[in-house]
């Protein structure tokens, strides 16, 4: 059955890595005949929080008026949510941190999701990234019902713009999304060791190309 799929894309540039992955994500959905839309939070305005209260004390919506509400919206509507970030610091960025707090006043009703998370950093230890997913959790941990069903880790991902083809991935258990497993595939050598059976995640590995410059 179709789903309906919403990927949040929070680079701050538009063809950055963790951003070209969410485009083959997309792609990948859509061939398995499933509804997806694409939100860019640098095309948007979303305020960070204020903790003035007026949504958790008096149920009331929150007053800023921004793009952050439609958003939310559309996180509530969604079947699936793909959350993608690039690491700066071992953790996500601020676009995607000051959204997940601007779900403040809406949270209880982001409910029974599945939930996707793509990662994309300069750092080649894919164990180091566990903090950046750890983040994710941490959101999951206040909803109702959220599956966790898959994380796709752009490691060593030096350059901006490194087209999907460039990386190496690996990809188990992402069974609902077969085509967007594929999508994100190696066509290069030089990969990390394959996963097991078991494993809910893609890792992908970018050569480094260019002078090293530890920006996502």
């Amino acid at each position: 059955m179709a789903k309906k799929v919403l990927i949040i894309s929070s680079s701050p540039r538009k063809g950055g890595n963790s951003d070209l992955l969410c485009d083959e994500f997309m792609k990948g959905a859509l061939e398995a005949g499933n509804e997806v839309e694409k939100i860019v939070l640098k095309d948007k305005t979303v305020h960070p929080c204020t903790g003035c209260s007026v949504c958790s004390m008096y149920g009331k919506p929150c007053p800023q008026k921004d793009d952050a509400a439609e958003i939310v919206e559309k996180m509530i509507a969604a079947d699936v949510i793909v959350m993608a970030t690039p690491v700066y610091f071992y953790t996500m960025c601020g676009q995607m941190k000051i959204m997940i707090d601007r779900c403040c006043a809406r949270y209880t009703e982001i409910t029974n999701k599945e939930f996707y998370f793509i990662i994309a950093a300069a750092e080649d230890n894919k164990a180091m990234m566990e903090r950046t997913i750890d983040g994710f959790r941490g959101f999951l941990d206040c909803l109702e019902g959220p599956q966790e069903k898959g994380t796709v880790y752009g490691i060593g991902a030096y350059v901006m713009g490194m087209e999907p083809p460039a990386m190496s991935c690996f990809s188990n258990r992402m069974t609902d999304f077969p085509a967007s497993s594929s999508r994100v595939a190696a066509t290069r050598p030089a990969v990390p060791a394959p996963m097991s059976a078991t494993s809910t995640s893609a890792v992908c590995a970018v050569p480094p190309l260019g002078a090293v410059v530890p920006r996502r």
